[in-house]
Parts: structure tokens; C-alpha cells; sequence
């Protein structure tokens, strides 16, 4: 009987190193808290991460901040994490020349490789440099991570554009429907700051837009095979956080599954790159903390780790 449990737990054992050993980007449990082992670490410490922080990042507190304290915790000196944070009034072709005069001066920095992290219209921004700089991110990038992007824009940017015909009706929630209403209010005071931005990100026009830059860039196809990875989401309505459970209601209602501001189905693009992991999380949960998110810090961490996980593996 003993020996019998001997050879068990040794068979366990060696079924676990497998795991451990044979591994394959799609195993990674991207919300769960595994350590890096020693041998996953490989060349993550002398990469370089870069993040570019989404719409009204400007009023958004403690943007990557745990993403950055997670990196840190893993060995990652605080000199070669950097943050950009392009303007929200600006279209995302402008907010991409953003991103290329910061990434130009990264770059002129020293030799090591960089990661690019976008998230939501910081994502698209991040996409839309890589196809136009396509050459640059197949030399010097190891990969471009595109987080929870609104790539083929989002329906809550065209009503709070006035672009959209789909009006709450009572098939929404009375509470949901009486917050979108105060949204919709609150939209036209901050309308002239924020609309440039907003309109770059309709569903009419954002995939047009990136679409049309990787038509007249005809090496990008090639440049950026195996360096663009998205990462999607979805979440119930009730489950969101309270800033934006209102348009989550609103989105889960008319068009479908989404993050609370992004359909699930609008955060990647079949023609350039691949989706590496599809979570369980709201808009904010994976970049950002209280009062914007409800997520424990831990879920960032998590995510972070096993985003260094994969990086390790290429």
C-alpha cells in the first residue's frame, strides 16, 4: 500500500513538471496568483515596459499604478517602466504621434527591447503606431499587448456622440435607464473636450481608420506577424463597477457581451494579431483601482504576472 502511494505521488509529481516545463501560451491562468519560478523569468528583467493609458486618463487616478508595483515586485527595476498618456481630446491618429514621439525617445535611450502595453483607447492608439511604424516594433519590440481596445470603436461613443439609434427603452433596468439619462447630460458639459476623441472612436469609423493605414503600409502584414496579442474581456452587467455599470447595462441590453464600455467582440481584429486571453474582468479591473474600479489590487497583480509569464516565453 505504501509503495503504491510512493509511485503516486511520483506520478503526480512528474505530470506537475511536465506542466511546468512543456508549456504553451494558452495554459497561462491569467487571474490567478502563480509566482514566477526562476526558470520563467528568462530576459524579462532587461526588457523594457512601456504603457499607454487610455481615454480620460487625465481624471483617472492610480492608472497602472499596481501593474507598475507588480512589475517591480518581479524583479523589474522602476527605471525601465514608463508611462504615456496621450491626450483624450485628441483623435487616435494624433494620439498615435503621441505615442511615437515618446517611443522615440525610449528608443534613442539604449538597445534593449521593449514591451508596448496599450489599454482601451490607449490600445488602439498603440496599434494604430505599430502598423505605421511597423518596422520599428519588428526591430526593437518584442511585443505589443493591447488590452480590452476599442478597436472596432464603441457603442457608448456613439450615443455619447449623437451618432447612435439605439435609445434606452424599458428593456433596460429603470435605475440603468434613469443613469444613462444623467450620462447623456453630463456628456454635453464635458462634450467640447472630450469630442475629438469620442470621434475617432465610433464604430462607423475606428476600424476604418486602422484598416486604411495597414492597407498603404504593405510590409506591416509581415513586420508584425507574432508581436500583436490582445487581451479581451467580459463581465455581467451587476457585477461592474459602479462608475460604468450604467453603459455595461446598457451594452449587455442591445448589443451584447462587454467590459462595460467595449463589446467583447469589438476588443481585437481577425486581421492582425491574435487574442491571448479572454477574462473575466470589467473596463478598469485589469489597469486601474478604486473609486474606477472594484477589482482587488490582487487581480492586477495576478494579470501582470502572468502577463511577464508569457513575455518570458517568445
Amino acid at each position: 500500500m505504501f509503495r503504491r502511494m510512493i509511485r503516486f505521488a511520483a506520478f503526480v509529481f512528474a505530470c506537475k513538471a511536465s506542466v511546468v516545463i512543456a508549456v504553451d501560451h494558452d495554459d497561462i491562468s491569467w487571474l490567478e496568483h502563480t509566482p514566477l519560478e526562476h526558470h520563467e523569468i528568462g530576459d524579462t528583467l532587461n526588457l523594457r515596459y512601456v504603457f499607454v493609458a487610455g481615454f480620460l486618463n487625465e481624471s483617472i487616478p492610480f492608472y497602472f499604478t499596481d501593474n507598475q508595483k507588480s512589475l517591480q515586485a518581479n524583479g523589474i527595476a522602476e527605471d525601465r517602466i514608463h508611462r504615456i498618456y496621450p491626450p483624450s481630446n485628441q483623435r487616435i491618429i494624433a494620439g498615435s504621434d503621441f505615442v511615437k514621439d515618446r517611443m522615440d525617445v525610449l528608443l534613442a535611450k539604449d538597445e534593449r527591447e521593449l514591451v508596448l502595453i496599450g489599454h482601451s483607447k490607449g490600445a488602439v492608439e498603440a496599434l494604430l503606431y505599430a502598423i505605421r511604424n511597423s518596422e520599428v516594433i519588428k526591430e526593437r519590440v518584442r511585443a505589443v499587448i493591447l488590452i480590452q481596445g476599442a478597436f472596432r470603436g464603441s457603442a457608448v461613443a456613439d450615443y455619447l456622440a449623437n451618432q447612435s439609434t439605439v435609445i434606452p427603452d424599458n428593456r433596460m433596468p429603470w435605475h440603468a435607464r434613469l443613469s444613462f439619462l444623467a450620462y447623456k447630460y453630463m456628456s454635453y458639459i464635458i462634450h467640447p473636450f472630450v469630442i475629438r476623441g469620442l470621434s475617432s472612436l465610433l464604430t462607423s469609423r475606428t476600424e476604418k481608420i486602422l484598416r486604411l493605414h495597414y492597407t498603404f503600409k504593405p510590409d506591416a502584414a509581415t513586420n508584425l506577424r507574432d508581436k500583436v496579442f490582445y487581451v479581451t474581456s467580459a463581465r455581467r452587467p451587476h457585477k461592474i463597477a459602479d462608475l460604468i455599470r450604467t453603459t455595461a447595462y446598457y451594452l449587455h441590453t442591445y448589443f451584447g457581451p462587454s467590459d462595460g464600455l467595449v463589446l467583447k467582440r469589438d476588443q481585437s481584429l481577425p486581421w492582425v494579431g491574435r487574442v491571448i486571453a479572454d477574462l473575466n474582468a470589467d473596463h478598469a479591473g485589469l489597469t486601474t483601482s478604486f473609486p474606477v474600479s472594484n477589482a482587488h489590487w490582487s487581480q492586477r497583480h495576478s494579470f501582470t504576472t502572468n502577463l511577464l509569464r508569457f513575455v518570458a516565453r517568445f
